[in-house]
């Protein structure tokens, strides 16, 4: 089993676009930072992006942080995973959205932790639903390059092209799915939004960033609950409504 971290990022968001390339804390954007938290982890580090020629600038970042990278289709999102995967030799993928400043390492770590080589898909569940059709925006997901190839075979749904891994948890009888559950704290917390879509989650998420966390990677998430205040609460709430995944 080898596995990689590939990382989703392109700038052509139509709510905020190059989202992910503004300046988030200090000098650093948002990929900047993700990238420097995941080097922790010691594992091949892809950056998959476009072909478009405004993604060339997403290439500069993994050339400035001496990453990998692969361009390929903008809609097709699953062919750019396998493709990307195939280049670097990866039979299993950590998969991180851009777009979510606050992923947690020890998230991360425990996927791959609890991961193994029949495992088609790992994820965080919280209240039954995967992390990813939630708004938390602090968790990855851990997937076989195999899984990937039998949801290419198996559909040719734009949605499914789009969202990656949607058709697996979608269709639970097809594929080895490992479940984490994740503690009370998240379990009992419905309206924590920390991704970023919009002009006003990004403005939101900076300033938490930057008033709360100059000690980000040393903080946990019972912490990062704790901190965020009634103000935040009802913000991400209106976001909430406004964006949902699902």
């Amino acid at each position: 089993m080898k596995i990689g971290i590939i990382i989703q990022a392109r700038t052509g968001s139509q709510r905020l676009p190059k989202k992910i390339l503004k300046p988030f804390y200090g000098s650093d954007n948002i990929l900047d930072i993700q990238i420097k938290n995941l080097k922790q982890l010691t594992l091949p580090i892809i950056i998959a992006t476009t072909e478009k020629r405004e993604d060339l600038e997403i290439v500069k970042i993994a050339k400035k942080h001496h990453l990998a990278y692969f361009a390929g289709s903008e809609h097709d999102v699953l062919s750019r995973f396998i493709n990307a995967a195939k280049e670097n030799k990866l039979t299993h993928i950590i998969r991180i959205c851009s777009d979510n400043p606050f992923l947690m390492i020890d998230f991360v770590k425990e996927i791959i932790d609890k991961s193994d080589i029949n495992d088609d898909y790992t994820s965080h569940f919280i209240n039954d639903e995967p992390s990813i059709t939630t708004h938390w925006g602090i968790f990855c997901e851990f997937v076989s390059l195999n899984a990937l190839l039998k949801i290419q075979a198996l559909t040719t749904d734009p949605f499914y092209k789009e969202h990656v891994t949607n058709y697996i948890y979608s269709h639970p009888e097809s594929f080895s799915i490992k479940r984490i559950k994740v503690n009370d704290t998240l379990t009992n917390t419905k309206h924590i939004r920390l991704t970023v879509d919009t002009k006003d989650d990004f403005l939101e998420m900076k300033k938490l960033y930057q008033n709360y966390f100059n000690n980000f990677d040393r903080l946990k998430v019972e912490s990062l609950v704790k901190i965020i205040d009634s103000d935040f609460i009802i913000k991400m709430k209106e976001s909430i409504e406004k964006n949902s995944k699902k």
